[in-house]
């Protein structure tokens, strides 16, 4: 419990991990190396405004992580509910990126943004479901996947 409390505490402040790295570069790394999300996306005026909101998720969903595994369940629940407010919102703003980059060609339209959050979101959910077994709120003849 101690180890869990310390990280929840030092994990972020002054919005960097552990003191040293902005949360910013971390999410903007992720967006690169996950789903090779373009320069040209990262400066784009939607992008820095759905950032602000994409980075104070981040930061709770690795706060989760260091919670109990009911408590973790429990708190998943309402945090894939925001992760889906992103995954609309991603969407959206691929369309308006698209659009303001005048991308016409097919083979350059991405919807990496929209790939990006959706990828996050059913991270989740597995993790839920996981632990729905770990915590042995199913029956083992449930999982068959």
């Amino acid at each position: 419990i101690l180890c869990r409390s310390l990280f929840s505490t030092l994990f972020v402040s002054d919005n960097k991990i552990f003191g040293q790295h902005p949360v910013i570069e971390y999410v903007t790394k992720d967006a690169k190396d996950t789903f090779e999300v373009p320069d040209r996306y990262l400066r784009s005026q939607q992008f820095s405004e759905f950032f602000t909101n994409v980075e104070k998720m981040f930061v709770r969903d690795i706060c989760i992580m260091a919670c109990n595994k009911a408590r973790r369940r429990r708190k998943l629940t309402h945090l894939m509910r925001e992760w889906s407010f992103l995954v609309e919102d991603a969407d959206q703003i691929d369309g308006m990126i698209s659009t303001e980059l005048k991308i016409t060609e097919k083979n350059e339209l991405g919807h990496y943004l929209y790939c990006w959050m959706m990828d996050k979101e059913l991270r989740n959910m597995i993790t839920w479901i996981n632990l729905g077994f770990t915590l042995e709120l199913y029956d083992p003849y449930e999982m068959h996947m």
